[in-house]
């Protein structure tokens, strides 16, 4: 009797044992999936760039403060920005935590960016823009600003001056043209435009125009700005139609009413068109002339005639 008695205990106790074995496996599953759930990095305080904005200077980095799971290791990307630091492009090859400021930073603003990386991921983080970069002595500097002087309308073409500069010479400058917004911001270079003369374009029309002018020498760069234009319209509507292709150009064919265009195209078929019929009108008109010339002459035979004739015979009764 004890023997069954001993079974049955047995039995009773070891699917008791087995539930509390399952859970504590449940459990550190559960500790063991949460420890194995890396963290990836997180700026808690922004890098920085240490050092005095001069051309020449040495500026370095510092990766702020970082969380996550170590080990975290840094990269850093230095960049170029404008002075209201609207636009940062990167600095090709400015990989390093210590930056050379060099003559294109004149004038301008420099950050760095930094990524923190371990092996859950990365993440990155930019410190502020410096202050404005001085150039060293003899870099170009900007006393009177560029210029803008023209009709603010389609197919007008505009002129601009460099302003005058001083610096250490040879100064060697590149002029850009831009198109902004009505206030004269979120301005966008205009492609192949670098000369001193631009053609308005019929895109441009709701824009204001800037001109840049960027001079550099050994000492230094900068960039000089025009103010911006007044807003670029269309010209006042023409009555009347076009009589020549030349008028339909450059937007043209926006002006007129009588008819109206949807396109440049339309505008020279339509004067293509009535030239063809002013040529037909004006060869039904030679022809015209021609036959009124042979009847005319016609008329004049047949009266030379009767006259030689009347003479003739006058002549013959005399004799």
């Amino acid at each position: 009797m004890s023997t069954i008695r001993f079974t049955r205990s047995r039995a009773a106790v070891v699917p008791r044992f087995a539930v509390l074995l399952g859970a504590l496996v449940a459990a550190c599953t559960v500790l063991v999936s949460s420890a194995s759930a890396a963290v990836v990095p997180s700026n808690t305080a922004l890098p920085a760039a240490t050092g005095t904005p001069l051309v020449g200077s040495t500026l370095t980095a510092s990766p702020g403060t970082w969380s996550g799971d170590a080990p975290i290791t840094f990269g850093y990307q230095w960049q170029r920005c404008d002075s209201p630091a609207t636009v940062c492009a990167n600095i090709a090859g400015s990989t390093s935590s210590a930056y050379v400021l060099a003559g294109l930073d004149g004038g301008g603003t420099v950050r760095v960016a930094v990524v923190g990386t371990n092996a859950a991921g990365s993440q990155i983080a930019y410190s502020a823009v410096t202050s404005a970069i001085a150039n060293a002595a003899g870099a170009p500097a900007s006393t009177v600003l560029p210029t803008i002087s023209g009709t603010l309308q389609p197919g007008s073409t505009l002129t601009a001056a460099t302003g005058l500069w001083t610096g250490t010479l040879p100064i060697t400058f590149a002029n850009a043209w831009r198109h902004c917004d009505a206030a004269g911001a979120a301005c966008q270079t205009i492609a192949g435009a670098a000369g001193l003369t631009y053609v308005l374009a019929p895109g441009d029309v709701g824009q204001t125009i800037r001109f840049e002018v960027g001079a550099t020498n050994a000492a230094g760069s900068i960039t000089a700005t025009s103010l911006q234009t007044a807003v670029v319209t269309i010209a006042p509507s023409t009555v009347g139609q076009p009589t020549a292709k030349q008028q339909c150009k450059h937007g043209g064919w926006q002006t007129f009413t009588g008819p109206s265009f949807r396109n440049q195209g339309q505008c020279v078929r339509f004067v293509a068109t009535r030239s063809e019929g002013n040529g037909h009108r004006g060869h039904s008109g030679d022809d015209n002339h021609r036959g009124s010339s042979v009847g005319n002459d016609k008329g004049h035979s047949k009266d030379h005639s009767k006259d030689h004739s009347k003479k003739h015979g006058r002549n013959g009764g005399g004799d």
